[in-house]
């Protein structure tokens, strides 16, 4: 009788030991695969987002949380031990904000959806209200489940059952812009950027987690129109809001006693508190929705050439291989070309990297259009001195604005 009580405990331990080397070899596997994917993420957006290394860092890590919550085998209870990954976004125009919550998304594989602040009210006689913002995300949830179907079958369902069918359609990310203008008193106050804390105190309950009816549209019915809503709750999503916040280096300035010019942004930004932000504007209650706030720095020349010369998106990168490959022609960029064409784009400070798409356009659109003239040895250079001729329109802009006194320096 001892002998089979003992073989019986020596089974339970065996079972107990078993089930806890299991479990171990279970968490190292998922460790490393955890780590390998987040370093995916990571070198994934060195291809497309120059400078930024620490927001680089912050989005790899909301690309593999996002990710796991969305596919993965999370229960519920983990899911909000995970917690959501709602993030405020701080820079100048063109830095990256934008770009960065789009590719956060896309390696995330789950919806998106921007929306400029700037355009609502909350009475919606100003703009639009606040619920509207989540049309586009509808649509575009919609239109991913319908890419995954052929089209007889997607031409068998209507919006609401691509909707339903969306596996991921609640852990996407929705990025509110210009979040920084809700920090007016007047809801019609239009004049100074200035929109409404009303509209804010709307994003309160968004942004903890809510259930919100989308206006998609109307349907005939034998008693007449009748509007078509479908619920979307928010619990699960990933909310990304950015501002510019011009004049927010001042407040944090005066509060440390600071003369911010003698310093750069990023010595100024990496003393910022939620205070400043709050003086600034924003409602307490709002920023305590979100579970990080991320400063961007300001590009220099450097990170300009840099994006022109590696990024895939770059429109020199794209006309090059489209040079390549429909006319069979190669196309070579002189170094100082570069350094040129992203000295004109700094000058520009509120498109920021976005004028740099004006002027490497306006630069290759004129040798594009009229190849033949520019072609030698099936091969097209783009040497300064043709730089400097097809883009004097911006050396012309510059002096003028040098001589009626609109230049900084």
């Amino acid at each position: 009788m001892a002998n089979e009580r003992n073989h019986v405990q020596n089974n339970v331990f065996t079972d107990v030991a078993l089930r806890e080397r299991m479990r171990l070899e279970a968490q190292g596997v998922l460790r490393k695969r955890a780590l390998s994917q987040q370093e995916q993420y990571r070198k994934a957006l060195d291809e497309v987002v120059i400078s930024q290394e620490h927001v680089k860092d912050l989005a790899a890590q909301m690309m593999y949380l996002i990710n796991a919550r969305a596919y993965g085998t999370m229960t519920s209870t983990q899911k909000i031990a995970g917690a959501r990954m709602n993030t405020l976004f701080i820079g100048p125009s063109g830095c990256g904000k934008t770009l960065t919550a789009s590719h956060i998304a896309h390696n995330a594989n789950v919806p998106f959806a921007e929306f400029a602040l700037l355009r609502v009210s909350s009475t919606g006689l100003v703009g639009g209200k606040i619920d509207d913002s989540f049309m586009s995300y509808i649509m575009n949830v919609i239109e991913r489940e319908r890419k995954k179907l052929n089209k007889e079958e997607s031409r068998k369902m209507d919006d609401g059952e691509l909707y339903e069918r969306c596996h991921e359609k609640n852990y996407g990310i929705m990025f509110y812009d210009e979040i920084d203008k809700l920090a007016g008193t007047n809801d019609l106050q239009l004049a100074n950027g200035g929109i409404s804390k009303k509209v804010q105190q709307e994003l309160l309950d968004i942004l903890q987690g809510t259930t919100v009816d989308v206006g998609v549209g109307a349907t005939q019915t034998p008693i007449g129109l009748e509007s078509v809503s479908i619920p979307l709750n928010t619990s699960e999503m990933t909310f990304i809001c950015a501002g510019a916040f011009t004049g927010l280096e001042e407040i944090i300035g005066k509060r440390c006693g600071l003369d911010i010019k003698k310093l750069t942004k990023r010595d100024v930004y990496d003393k910022m508190i939620a205070d400043d932000l709050v003086e600034y504007g924003l409602l307490p209650e709002l920023l305590r929705r979100f579970d990080q706030i991320i400063t961007f720095d300001e590009l220099t020349i450097n990170d300009f050439v840099r994006i022109i010369r590696e990024t895939k998106k770059s429109p020199v990168n794209i006309k090059r291989d489209v040079l390549q490959a429909y006319y069979g022609t190669k196309l070579t960029i002189e170094d100082n070309v570069y350094e040129y064409i992203a000295s004109l784009s700094l000058k520009n400070k509120q498109l920021g990297a976005g004028a740099l798409n004006q002027v490497c356009n306006d630069l290759l659109n004129p040798i594009m259009q009229r190849l033949w003239e520019y072609t030698q040895n099936d091969a097209v250079t783009i040497t300064l001195p043709l730089a400097q001729k097809l883009l004097a329109k911006y050396e012309l802009k510059n002096s003028v604005q040098q001589q009626i006194g609109f230049s900084k320096n």
